[in-house]
């Protein structure tokens, strides 16, 4: 062991890696001990350092007796390099709590002396190499961080020349992330992980991640590659919703790979937080396989601009509005705004091409309520399907005023007749029961299984699914047929109920239906 000397108070620097900091009534305490003993509690560790010494440990108790005046503090003299200073550092560190970012510069530069991997370092000073990595996290988190501030200040004095403050400091900001948040903020994209981190690091930015993935947050890698990040705002109050109106764009972009350039126009939309159906309004040529939009990407950021600015100062946005921008810049272009195809019209024509001959020929239905009655679909079988938008196309037909129109009127009747259409299906098998009542409290039966909730029972020693098998086996068919329809009838009324009963009757008494009642 290395004996302990006196050395001058002045003669001692300090390092400038030591990660260990203090709280002011850390310090305060400690200062106070050191006034009682006239001394720091234990010798410091120095190393000679060109003409003087410099700390390794115990740099809190030298700026206490520095602080009040006294002239020589007990040292021990280690002769060691660069490497295993730092490592006596962090080792004998026992007072205060480490800067998490100058332990993870500390650990960098020990790596980079020695030429050694994290997984090496980490066996060096005899930590989990996750540990370390963690603290190298802080490191790179803190060149991104400077690098973007430097970029933005850089760009602020060239582009309105002033010049921002650098209040917070990089350092600060990285320094005050958990290590969760750090590990969040290197695995964003560029520019969405600085607004992220400025907005106040709110949790929605989780609801991208996808996990065990090699990039952990990949819609949003789209977005940046797409260029369309550029309308998400830093602001705690817009991140969540800007973030989420640029990938509404994103997907739209993605949806519409016909349309040259797209991307040009989808980008103006998404910076200025316009509304997407503003891109319902796109002039458009068709070409074939591409459609031309019939604007200049720059002629449509001005429209965008003016709309954005409008909204900004508290006007109201309108679609009007938009059509309006639009025919006067195409006039302006000496372009007659009737050729021009708006995007939603192109992808009706392209659906309901592939629609029956009774909706494609159907004089009376307009392009947008053809195309309604292909965008319906539900879960029953196709044939179903089928009938019940033949009805309602002959329904349109006969009576248009009666049902309204428009693709919101057409697809709440195409709706009411495949609903009638299923619960004429089921009343139809609900009847046929009545002549199988086997079938009947089966599916009554099973019914009462698929309810996982259903526990205890009358009869202790027999299950509940028994108790009902035995009590329905004194039960009607017609009867059967009535507690059927309750369990599985999507219109429950008793009109509808007191019909299958009826016919169940009927069919039971004479062996065959009568002849259809109105529902």
């Amino acid at each position: 062991m290395n004996s302990v000397q006196m050395i001058r108070t002045v003669l001692i620097i300090p390092n400038d890696y030591n990660p260990n900091q203090m709280t002011a009534n850390e310090f305060a305490e400690l200062k106070t001990e050191v006034t009682r003993l006239g001394k720091p509690p234990k010798p410091l560790i120095v190393r000679p350092y060109q003409d003087q010494f410099q700390i390794v440990d115990g740099e809190h108790g030298w700026r206490a007796a520095k602080e009040l005046d006294l002239p020589e503090v007990p040292c021990e003299v280690l002769d060691i390099d660069d490497f295993e200073a730092r490592r006596q550092t962090y080792k004998r560190n026992s007072h205060g709590q480490n800067d998490p970012l100058k332990l993870g510069q500390m650990f960098d530069q020990m790596r980079k002396a020695k030429k050694l991997s994290v997984r090496k370092l980490a066996k060096e000073i005899d930590l989990p190499e996750a540990t370390v990595r963690n603290y190298l996290a802080y490191v790179r988190a803190l060149s991104l961080r400077t690098e973007h501030t430097e970029h933005i200040r850089a760009l602020t004095t060239q582009s309105f020349g002033m010049t921002i403050s650098n209040d917070p400091t990089p350092e600060t900001e990285i320094t005050a992330l958990s290590i969760r948040q750090v590990t969040t903020y290197l695995d964003l994209p560029n520019l969405i992980r600085d607004a992220w981190l400025e907005a106040g690091m709110p949790t929605s930015i989780d609801n991208y991640r996808v996990p065990d993935n090699k990039t952990p947050y990949p819609r949003l890698h789209e977005l940046v590659m797409a260029d369309l990040d550029c309308g998400v705002s830093c602001k705690p109050t817009e991140f969540t919703k800007t973030l989420k109106h640029s990938l509404t764009c994103l997907d739209w972009l993605k949806s519409h790979t016909t349309i040259e350039n797209a991307a040009d126009y989808v980008r103006s939309v998404a910076r200025w937080q316009l509304p997407l159906e503003m891109l319902r309004e796109l002039p458009l040529v068709d070409r074939g396989n591409t459609r031309t939009v019939l604007l200049p990407a720059g002629k449509w950021e001005i429209i965008c601009f003016d709309l954005g600015s409008g909204v900004m100062a508290g006007q109201s946005y309108s679609q009007a509005s938009v059509k309006w921008h639009i025919e006067q810049a195409l006039r302006e272009a000496h372009i007659d705004p009737t050729v021009a195809r708006r995007p939603h019209e192109i992808e009706q024509e392209q659906l309901v091409s592939n629609a029956p001959d009774f909706i494609r020929n159907a004089q009376h239905l307009s392009l947008e309520e053809k195309a309604a009655f292909m965008e319906y679909t539900s879960t029953l079988p196709e044939e179903i399907q089928l009938a019940a938008k033949r009805k309602a196309c002959d329904l349109l037909h006969d009576a248009p005023d009666a049902h309204g129109r428009g693709r919101a009127a057409v697809y709440e009747l195409v709706r009411v007749c495949v609903r009638e259409s299923r619960l004429s299906t089921c009343k139809q098998q609900m009847i046929s029961h009545a002549s199988t009542p086997d079938l009947a409290r089966q599916i009554i039966v099973q019914q009462f299984a698929a309810h996982e909730t259903l526990s205890g029972s009358p009869d202790p020693g027999t299950s509940v699914l028994e108790v009902i098998s035995s009590r329905l086996s004194e039960v009607d068919g017609p009867e059967l047929a009535v507690i059927a329809s309750l369990l599985m009838l999507p219109d429950k009324s008793l009109e509808h109920i007191a019909d299958v009963w009826v016919r169940s009757v009927e069919q039971v008494s004479t062996g065959c239906v009568l002849a259809d009642r109105p529902a």
